[in-house]
């Protein structure tokens, strides 16, 4: 299965997670409405008979108690009214100043509006409440939704808005660090591409010079022409790991000796004539790998053995060996070394 195929997939169970997750707050969170509702109601209800047995009961104490239960509504905007829609009462709906309210008739006939006005709009919620005090007398309560319970009804909707707008953020945060690392990556391998043919290139501009200098040109197909089909193949070479990149590797056994041997008697030609570069004797091993990315990492090794030697005679040495059950292939020089502390960003 390719990367792509795997990315989308992953997006395609996130998505879906998201939508459960979703789905289970609305669920929820509506169970809780519904509660809320239910228990908002029965106390509405109860209020409303209440109202219906005070005038029936004859014991002060207990109409204290039945007005306590009344004034307990400390949540539930209520209104009561009588049969012709005359507002009796009210409880949680307007928050009026008592004394300003007897006082100042401006005051009055401002609250007397706006009561007007929640009372046309809380009738338009839900039926009212009937109390039947006497046969030919009836009044009705009407009441809205608490402030807690409107929370309730509107909270998975800022709830999924916040998640959103986080998820969001993070998206475009890490889509912008993503290109931004994208580009680190296409500028090391424009860096690695010249790298890579910047060899060939120098070496076949160096036999072009030497060709033009040598008067007897006898020799040039012989020493000459397959050193410069060698560099030629190199830059096969380098197209065709680049041209790999991205895709998966094709592995085959292969016998390492032979290769690591090859890369060297490459460079040998190329590098200066006061750096010696050999391969320690050692038993050949095969493994399992693909031969021109094999070879990228041990030209860059040398090469980069190379660019340390800053001594009047340096030496590359690679070596071939068999440490707890695994192949190790060790290249030394005797360059200028990496400091400590520098260990941790190789590999960046």
């Amino acid at each position: 299965m390719h990367n792509y195929q795997k990315t989308q997939i992953v997006k395609l169970c996130l998505l879906i997670a998201a939508l459960l997750i979703v789905m289970l707050s609305f669920w929820y969170s509506n169970r809780i409405v519904q509660e809320v509702s239910k228990e908002e109601k029965a106390k509405i209800e109860q209020i409303a008979l209440t109202f219906k047995q005070i005038p029936l009961v004859e014991d002060d104490a207990y109409r204290s108690f039945l007005i306590d239960i009344i004034r307990n509504n400390n949540s539930v905007p209520v209104i009561l009214t009588d049969d012709k829609g005359n507002i009796k009462g009210h409880r949680n709906v307007l928050n009026i100043n008592e004394e300003k309210y007897n006082n100042d008739e401006k005051y009055k006939l401002k609250s007397d509006a706006q009561l007007e006005e929640e009372f046309e709009r809380i009738k338009s919620v839900r039926p009212p409440i009937e109390i039947v005090i006497l046969e030919d007398l009836k009044d009705y309560i009407y009441y809205d939704d608490s402030f807690l319970l409107k929370q309730l009804r509107y909270y998975p909707y800022i709830q999924i808005t916040v998640i959103g707008l986080f998820l969001l953020i993070s998206y475009l945060s890490f889509s912008n660090a993503r290109k931004a690392e994208q580009n680190k990556v296409w500028v090391g391998m424009a860096k690695e591409t010249a790298h890579q043919l910047g060899t060939p290139i120098s070496s076949l501009m160096g036999w072009m010079e030497y060709a033009k200098s040598i008067d007897n040109k006898s020799n040039f197909k012989e020493d000459i022409i397959p050193e410069i089909e060698k560099d030629i193949g190199r830059l096969e070479q380098v197209a065709e790991r680049f041209s790999k990149i991205g895709s998966e590797a094709e592995l085959k056994e292969q016998d390492l000796r032979p290769l690591i041997k090859n890369t060297i008697e490459y460079f040998k030609k190329r590098a200066p004539k006061h750096i010696c570069i050999e391969m320690k004797d050692s038993p050949n091993y095969k493994a399992e790998l693909n031969a021109p990315l094999f070879n990228w990492v041990i030209e860059n090794l040398i090469s980069n053995a190379l660019n340390a030697i800053k001594a009047e005679r340096g030496n590359i040495w690679v070596e071939l060996k068999e440490e707890n059950n695994s192949i190790c292939i060790e290249v030394h020089d005797n360059g200028i070394g990496i400091p400590k502390s520098q260990f941790k960003n190789v590999f960046k």
